[in-house]
């Protein structure tokens, strides 16, 4: 049953006009190859002032999603969504036109991409994910795509 607070929100939720593949982090190492991913209402890497509404956060690329997370310098596997999905547009989430965060409000199957490698990690979190202006932010995507670049990072398209 959907709070009053939720049903609002869903009607602003717009849904993206094509399918596509979308990305997803965790530093979860017991995820296998495949898992099926449930909305979430919240999250570990999740801001106070986020809206309490239940999705999973992806990104049209890794490098999108590394500048819209902070985490922790570890390890970190790469999903990929399964199949083409329509995505929505997120609401109340101030840097998502800039790092181009989408949400996934069913069930999702991914499927397991790679690790990113700590080496690529350490230099992508040079930037600590504090920027004074979105200005920096997209500066940054750009940084962390470079170091991609540089490293043969593999990304399907």
């Amino acid at each position: 049953m959907l709070t009053s607070d939720e049903g609002r929100l869903l009607k602003k939720f717009k849904k993206t006009k094509r399918p596509r593949y979308y990305y997803h982090l965790t530093d979860d190492m017991s995820w296998t190859k495949n898992v099926v991913l449930k909305p979430r209402v919240s999250g570990p890497k999740r801001e106070y002032c986020e809206p309490d509404v239940g999705r999973i956060c992806v990104g049209p690329t890794v490098a999108h999603c590394l500048a819209s997370t902070v985490v922790d310098l570890g390890r970190i596997k790469v999903y990929r969504t399964k199949h083409k999905v329509l995505a929505t547009w997120p609401v109340g989430i101030r840097d998502s036109r800039f790092t181009r965060e989408k949400w996934l409000r069913c069930k999702t199957e991914f499927v397991y991409i790679c690790d990113v490698p700590k080496e690529i990690l350490d230099k992508a979190y040079r930037y600590d994910g504090r920027f004074g202006d979105w200005s920096e932010l997209v500066d940054k995507i750009e940084k962390i795509k470079g170091i991609l670049k540089k490293y043969n990072f593999p990304e399907c398209p």
